[in-house]
């Protein structure tokens, strides 16, 4: 589910309307939880409905973006439709005139060839044979839905990057409209860019860090420069955190805060009858999944009271406690620095991102269960196990780590978020994964060995004190 959880910061941070936020909360809802109750079939369904929600609000980009290209691509449908297309009032009415495999024509605008345009509708005729009956399951395990969310995730990322140029001209647009305060509808640079840009455009956290990066030089002789700069800036400090990348350095912009990616100092290679462990998060129905890594073999525990875990932590007298779970939230904002600046070497590894505390609790859908469950977890980890805040503390200790980066940091690349991939990691670093039954083991394996680097000074952190860190192994030479 790792790599699935990055779709979020391709889908906006902004709808029209409140029904259209509660409709993606919903797909995420039922995503996750048919997921973990192992419901794959309907999971994959709503996952699906996410994917094309992103392609809609994609058209609707390159719609008011090449608004003349956009009416020369309607040649060929009837009137009604054409009209009903151009006259849309959200991305959601694209799919009463359109089918879903024709919507996909539309990225052709954006330089997209017939074979990539081929590639993004293949998930549709694969949906369409599991939403109609025929005695089959298409994905029966973990390890088939996830490969399946692997192809669906580099299809949503090849479409974001064929949409840098239509994110470029939209914030050109928007800045040359909005540049005098005195004509706008908000005269507040920051009130301005919520409702002009990231709501009118369903701007996501990706298409702000493109908006970030942008170069003010086409309007060097704007007679309304001064202002269009401070537009540039307020959502460089205010909003470009949010897109989860570095920001490119210019003139007069407010420094980021400092990255914690620190390699620490080599100690004594731990003991091999020392025991490290890293813990497997869920909602309370799935509980926790644990595994001690010690004398060179795994031993396991799986069960929905933390406390249990906490217990089995202590009787294993672990050095180390990895957990696959956030530590904190968000100080403000959608996100955390960990999650922003979590990478390897200059590619960004994505995951899901924590908002504020008050935001997750303000949820109804049971999206965040599982943080909850984990912030239970660490509350009783942490007076047998002080939970890492980025200095080098001798003794036992809990820390948050996330398998997906610990088996590219492992690899030295950036690898698919698939089980098979990562269980010949394990048997790679000398591992027999024969003792890991499941996906959830297997991820809180990788959370051990992250551990491990941790106490033998191995490893790097992201993040900052206030939000907590995520901590992988030093990443290695590729």
């Amino acid at each position: 589910m790792d790599e699935a959880l990055e779709l979020g910061s391709y889908l906006p941070l902004s709808f029209k309307t409140k029904s259209e936020e509660e409709y993606i909360r919903f797909l995420w809802d039922a995503f996750q939880s048919n997921y973990i109750s192992e419901k794959y079939e309907f999971s994959s369904l709503a996952f699906h409905l996410l994917y094309m929600s992103f392609v809609s609000f994609a058209i609707w980009q390159i719609r008011l973006a090449r608004d003349s290209a956009f009416k020369h691509a309607l040649v060929g449908f009837e009137l009604d439709a054409e009209n009903a297309l151009l006259n849309a009032e959200t991305p959601f009415k694209f799919y009463e005139e359109l089918r879903e495999a024709q919507i996909f024509r539309f990225l052709k605008l954006i330089g997209c060839e017939n074979e990539e345009v081929g590639e993004f509708g293949k998930f549709v005729r694969r949906r369409n044979k599991i939403a109609h009956p025929s005695g089959t399951v298409f994905f029966n395990d973990r390890d088939s839905i996830d490969s399946e969310l692997t192809k669906m995730m580099r299809e949503v990322a090849n479409i974001q990057r064929h949409m840098g140029p239509i994110i470029k001209e939209i914030y050109a647009s928007f800045l040359a409209e909005s540049a005098d305060p005195e004509e706008r509808e908000y005269a507040d640079p920051n009130e301005e860019i919520e409702a002009s840009l990231i709501h009118h455009y369903y701007i996501s956290q990706e298409d702000l860090a493109v908006c970030a990066a942008y170069d003010l030089t086409p309007f060097r002789n704007h007679h309304n420069l001064p202002d269009i700069e401070a537009l540039h800036r307020s959502l460089r400090s205010t909003y470009a955190e949010a897109a989860g990348e570095p920001l490119p350095p210019q003139p007069s912009v407010s420094p980021e805060p400092r990255i914690a990616n620190v390699i620490e100092s080599p100690s004594p290679q731990l003991p091999a009858d020392e025991a490290v462990i890293g813990i497997d998060v869920g909602g309370q129905r799935k509980g926790f999944h644990a595994v001690a890594l010690q004398n060179g073999a795994f031993d396991r525990i799986a069960s929905q009271d933390p406390a249990e875990i906490t217990e089995w932590c202590r009787q294993h007298k672990a050095a180390t406690v990895a957990v696959d779970a956030p530590c904190g939230w968000s100080l403000s904002g959608p996100s955390r620095l960990a999650e922003r600046e979590l990478k390897l070497g200059e590619n960004k590894i994505h995951l899901y991102c924590m908002p504020t505390r008050d935001k997750g609790l303000a949820d109804t859908t049971g999206f965040y269960d599982w943080v909850f469950n984990g912030e239970k977890l660490y509350e009783l980890l942490k007076p047998h196990y002080p939970l890492f805040e980025g200095d080098r503390q001798e003794g036992p200790a809990c820390l948050e780590s996330f398998p997906h980066a610990v088996a590219c940091a492992l690899t030295g690349k950036i690898v698919p978020a698939d089980q098979e991939v990562r269980r010949k990691i394990l048997t790679e670093q000398g591992y027999d994964v024969s003792s890991l039954p499941n996906a959830d083991f297997v991820d809180a394996a990788l959370c051990a060995l992250a551990g491990r680097a941790f106490r033998e000074g191995r490893s790097q952190h992201f993040g900052q004190k206030g939000e907590g860190f995520i901590v992988v192994p030093v990443t290695r030479a590729g």
